[in-house]
């Protein structure tokens, strides 16, 4: 078998082992679980097995003998699975935060660690550069690190989906007097007033760049509420054809 029939036949039985699992009727495993709950469980185990053997068959085969187009489809695919499985990680916080018996489980948190390993994940499927100004000591803020992460995610992962494609992504955290500010900007379209005062509003979906599949629309109101919790703010700044910062605030542990 050829290379490309190896990419085509290796992709082909990862998708239809994703799919059987999903058309699988599995809601009697989870009865205590909520059904939107369940399914992002459902979707998030298969589509991780897409985006982790794509990355194993793009490891395996030798790019020096695929052809651009070829490349392409393997960076699509893996991707857009990144992006998919981020969509069913925002159902879940979703799903969590709105359970009677939700908690936060609030510990001391440092924003420039999360930051870094959060931009280095995004980097491994983004075609934007993602840059992150994190000198100085650590900056400990005290929340849910499963939660803000979630939260660090989103806002970056929104900007290098929607950024122009020579644009860059600038991450910076700094200290205030009695918090933590954490500003993601790009250089990219903007938006309009009109559109920034949609974005915090659920299901609300614009189309991101080419080759990119859109997301649920929950991403910056789930962030939104993320923040919320943990007493800080959420503020969108853009100027259309002049790029876009968001600004998360949040307060600063003193321990």
């Amino acid at each position: 078998m050829d290379v490309v029939g190896a990419v085509i036949a290796g992709a082909a039985l990862i998708v239809g082992v994703a799919v059987g699992r999903l058309w699988k009727p599995r809601r009697h495993l989870h009865p205590e679980l909520p059904e939107h709950q369940v399914l992002a469980h459902e979707i998030r185990t298969p589509l991780s097995l897409v985006e982790g053997a794509t990355e194993l068959l793009a490891e395996t085969l030798d790019t020096e003998q695929l052809t651009p187009q070829q490349r392409k489809l393997l960076d699509t695919i893996r991707t857009n699975s990144v992006r998919a499985i981020g969509v069913a990680a925002t159902f879940l916080v979703s799903a969590r935060m709105r359970s009677d018996d939700f908690r936060p489980d609030l510990q001391p948190c440092d924003v420039r660690l999360l930051l870094r390993e959060t931009a280095q994940e995004l980097r491994e499927t983004s075609a934007i550069p993602i840059v992150v100004d994190d000198q100085g000591d650590p900056l400990h803020v005290h929340a849910d690190p499963v939660l803000l992460r979630h939260a660090l995610w989103n806002v970056i992962n929104n900007a290098a989906r929607y950024a122009a494609e020579t644009s860059d992504i600038r991450v910076h955290a700094r200290a205030g007097e009695n918090n933590v500010v954490i500003t993601v900007a790009d250089l990219g379209p903007g938006m309009s007033r009109q559109r920034c005062r949609s974005v915090f509003v659920p299901f609300e979906q614009y189309e991101p760049r080419a080759g990119l599949l859109s997301g649920a629309g929950l991403g910056m109101s789930i962030t939104r509420d993320i923040v919320n919790v943990h007493g800080g703010r959420l503020l969108v700044d853009s100027i259309a054809h002049h790029g876009t910062s968001v600004l998360l605030t949040l307060p600063r542990s003193r321990a």
